[in-house]
């Protein structure tokens, strides 16, 4: 499982809960992390203008893009 957040290019931020936490989500890969957004984003203010997966592991350097 990889950690994933979402960066909303409408809101040019992280979606987040409604305490104003940022989401990390585990997904298997980005096609998982993409079809839970396409399904529940709209409850987190997503403007569907965009996106940017945000995967922690990758980001930190834990895990290789290309091994996903």
């Amino acid at each position: 499982m990889y950690e994933f957040s979402f960066i909303d290019l409408g809101l040019k931020n992280f979606l987040t809960d409604s305490q104003g936490n940022v989401l990390f989500l585990e997904f298997d890969s980005f096609d998982e992390a993409e079809e839970w957004l396409l399904n529940n984003g709209q409850n987190y203010g997503w403007t569907n203008e965009g996106v940017k997966y945000w995967c922690w592991d990758v980001e930190t350097g834990e895990v290789d893009i290309d091994e996903m």
